[in-house]
């Protein structure tokens, strides 16, 4: 049982979900009462300050308690009408079972315009950092982000828009200690007027494996350090086709051997009611524990009834769980943001 709460009050903005759950007397698990609020309010033309608090453990392992606030700070009108912004994040976890209590923070600046984009984060996540109704992927780290683009729009040749970019990536342990790094680089990106597109990549990167990886049924990476590098080229052409195909190949280095990746896709139009797609996906991997390799096969069929009714199938396999799975979904929209599925 619970209650929620949602809304907007002046220039705040409120959300209160507190939830009882029940007994689960087959793993001994009790009851527990699981609270999460947010409130933020805004101010300026684009910007907030809020906090957070959330209480309990699904778990039963004693109650967690997480508290924080965060704001955003942002303007359209930098340098006459330039889009800039700053975000600030603080959150404090207190854990009753492991007796922690750790932090996590960060900020992002962005400058997302058209001709130039670029963005810098950090963040760092303490080591006991435990969010337990939330989620955090990985603690004791401090990461690192940024993304540089330059998109000039050269206005011939039937080209809507060039792309260059590079976005490195850096993740160290509390002691500044490398663990992971990488950089992926588009030398060249181009969008057609069609809607077609092209590009390259570039991804240097390193990684330091604390302890053997499992990798496959067969084949285990050891710990250790590993520097490599992988190349890539990618052909998207329009969804406005009544067919599109998607093509995407990936080689290089890949721990202390190689690695290919090939990746095709083909979508058919035949009718503005009628879809039907394939698509198939294989990585060939050499390493000096062993070679593998997996891939997967999928098939799809929709049919829009109107614009308002359809009808989605997807069937895929792929050779590493060896299971043939279907989904399938029946959507009516009665309204406007009445949806029955």
């Amino acid at each position: 049982t619970g209650a929620k709460i949602t809304g907007r009050q002046s220039r705040y903005n409120i959300g209160f979900l507190d939830v009882q759950t029940d007994d689960v007397d087959e793993i001994g698990l009790s009851g527990q009462n699981l609270l999460a609020a947010r409130v933020s309010r805004d101010f300026w033309k684009q910007s907030y300050v809020g906090g957070v608090f959330t209480r309990g453990n699904p778990s039963g392992l004693g109650d967690n308690t997480l508290i924080g606030a965060d704001a955003r700070f942002a303007t359209s009108s930098f340098r006459g009408n330039k889009n800039l912004s700053l975000s600030l994040f603080a959150f404090r976890t207190d854990d009753e079972f492991s007796s922690t209590v750790d932090y996590a923070g960060g900020f992002s600046i962005d400058y997302p315009n058209d001709r130039w984009f670029a963005n810098l984060s950090w963040k760092q996540i303490g080591e006991n950092f435990n969010p337990a109704l939330g989620f955090v992927p990985r603690t004791g780290i401090r990461k690192t982000n940024a993304m540089f683009m330059f998109r000039p729009r050269p206005e011939k040749s039937g080209i809507r828009q060039i792309t260059f970019h590079a976005f490195p990536e850096l993740i160290t342990n509390l002691d500044n200690r490398v663990d992971n790094w990488r950089v992926d680089i588009s030398p060249f990106e181009v969008e057609f007027n069609s809607g077609d597109m092209f590009e390259i990549q570039i991804t240097p990167e390193f990684e330091r494996l604390p302890f053997p990886f499992p990798i496959s049924r067969d084949v285990t990476v050891p710990a250790g350090s590993y520097q490599f590098a992988r190349y890539g080229v990618s052909v998207e052409s329009a969804t406005k086709r009544p067919w599109v195909v998607n093509f995407e190949a990936n080689f290089g280095g890949f721990y202390d051997g190689t690695r290919r990746d090939l990746e095709f896709e083909l979508i058919v139009k035949p009718s503005h009611h009628l879809l039907l797609g394939l698509g198939a996906e294989r990585a060939d991997v050499d390493l000096k524990a062993g070679k593998f390799f997996t891939q997967i096969f999928s098939l799809q069929a929709g049919y829009n009834f109107t614009p308002n009714i359809s009808w989605a199938n997807l069937v895929q396999y792929d050779n590493e769980s060896r299971i043939l799975g279907f989904q399938t979904r029946f959507r009516w929209i009665l309204k406007p943001g009445n949806d029955l599925f």
